[in-house]
């Protein structure tokens, strides 16, 4: 009991931490002292440019513990209760990393949920395990942020990539098509009479005749249960009732 309050106790006093420090702007919480000041410089500047530029709120957290909470429901909560996010949909990351535990996690929320799907969220896990296992806390953090930066984009620029895709491929169509009706023009017309022998060419009559017919049934397969969304992003609810995604590992 006296384990639990005492938790309950640090938690509280992190989310109080958080809150001041959000009015701040900070963004970078490494309560476990895993990053030095450099490197909380450069994570600070390249969330700042994200906010700015993608409208995507970035947290990152590193934790000695998260007791007996499951790494998703504490990066949720603390997401949630700490009150990041951008816009209306609160859109946003959280980079959970517990020390003890050896868990890494990622929370989304907002239009993040599906820009950020769960192959994306586990390939930027992977990317940072090996420096994680290494103890390179730093370098993780740095890589991470870089992951967010690559895929905001391209989350955001699909319809564009797509339309100029479909406009180049249309005027390529359209030069070939010129070229070619500009060469067959150019030949003479002939007389197609002079290619056949006399009485060369006899035409034969077949007749095709219905007898019967089969019809085979395939059951569809169905879908597995669960909540998720389109584009490949499972999502739940987080303690307040927040929608959320996220992936997590171990390191």
């Amino acid at each position: 009991m006296r384990k639990i309050l005492a938790f309950s106790l640090c938690l509280l006093f992190a989310l109080i931490v958080s809150g001041a420090a959000l009015a701040a702007g900070v963004r970078v919480f490494d309560e476990a002292s895993l990053l030095d000041a450099g490197q909380k410089t450069e994570l600070e500047s390249g969330i700042a440019d994200l906010r700015q530029k993608h409208k995507l709120d970035v947290v990152i957290l590193t934790v000695p513990d998260i007791g007996s909470k499951s790494p998703e429901a504490f990066a949720d909560d603390y997401y949630d209760q700490g009150g990041f996010g951008a816009g209306a949909d609160n859109a946003g990351l959280l980079l959970l990393i517990s020390l003890q535990s050896r868990d890494v996690y990622i929370s989304t929320c907002g239009s993040a949920i599906d820009t950020f799907t769960d192959a994306r969220l586990d390939a930027m896990i992977e990317h940072m395990t090996p420096d994680l296992s290494a103890g390179r806390y730093g370098d993780a953090a740095v890589r991470f942020v870089r992951d967010v930066f690559i895929y905001a984009a391209g989350g955001h620029n699909y319809p564009l990539i797509i339309g100029v895709g479909l406009a180049v491929g249309l005027l390529a169509a359209a030069l070939v098509c010129a070229a070619a009706k500009r060469r067959y023009k150019t030949a003479a017309p002939q007389d197609t009479r002079r290619y056949l022998a006399q009485d060369s060419v006899r035409f034969l009559t077949r007749d095709d005749h219905f007898i019967t017919s089969r019809l085979a049934r395939v059951p569809l397969p169905q879908g597995g249960g669960g909540s998720g969304r389109s584009g490949g992003s499972s999502t739940h609810r987080s303690g307040g009732g927040v929608s959320h995604g996220g992936r997590g590992g171990k390191f």
